[in-house]
């Protein structure tokens, strides 16, 4: 998993300008390219304890990791050198990973090709607590064969920078932009185990997206 925070306190990567200063408001109505990168895959049967996180949960995470290391480095964000990232793993450990608030549920089958047949989002970690609904649709006898297969993802944005989706700000923008990634996806995968017709889920979008997949 790529991770900005993990390549700049290597030294790898700039830290987005946007957590140097007090960047203006992230808006909807614009033409963004998004990134939808897979991160992991797990057996479906494992998804309720996979350690979900919301955005705004990872977002929250990241402001006080980031003041963190403000305080342990004397008030500055820049990682000059080996001592620099050795004090902020003592004090403050590892930065926090990426959110993963889209998930491609897939059946797979020795011999033949892999289809995704759900696609869905979560907002906040108590998402699976009571289980999932197409769990039960799995349990259908033409499902027995089949690996079922969940890949959690991460969404990443080209505003000015790329960044990851749970720095949009505000968070609101963001909750509304996960929803039309998500509305996206359905649309042009048309996933079997979702029976809201494509009229219904392209009404929903409110921006323009550029959907890639890596």
């Amino acid at each position: 998993m790529f991770n900005q925070l993990h390549a700049w306190l290597d030294r790898r990567h700039p830290l987005p300008a946007r957590f140097e200063a007090s960047p203006p408001a992230d808006t909807l109505g614009q033409n963004w390219l998004t990134f939808l990168s897979i991160e992991e895959e797990i057996p479906f049967h494992k998804i309720a304890v996979a350690g979900w996180k919301s955005i705004s949960e990872t977002a929250d995470a990241t402001k006080r990791y980031l003041a963190g290391v403000r305080h342990t480095l004397g008030g500055t964000l820049e990682i000059e050198d080996k001592d620099d990232k050795a004090a902020v793993l003592l004090h403050n450990g590892p930065p926090p990973l990426n959110a993963l608030p889209i998930y491609l549920v897939s059946l797979r089958l020795a011999g033949h090709h892999e289809r995704v047949v759900y696609v869905g989002k979560t907002k906040a970690a108590s998402r699976f607590g009571g289980g999932h609904a197409v769990a039960i649709k799995l349990l259908d006898p033409k499902y027995r064969d089949y690996e079922k297969i969940v890949y959690r993802c991460s969404v990443t944005i080209s505003t000015n920078e790329w960044i990851l989706l749970e720095w949009i700000n505000p968070a609101s923008t963001g909750e509304k932009m996960l929803d039309d990634v998500e509305s996206q996806l359905i649309y042009n995968s048309s996933p079997s185990l979702i029976r809201r017709r494509k009229k219904e889920v392209a009404l929903k979008s409110q921006l323009s997206f550029t959907s890639r997949m890596r």
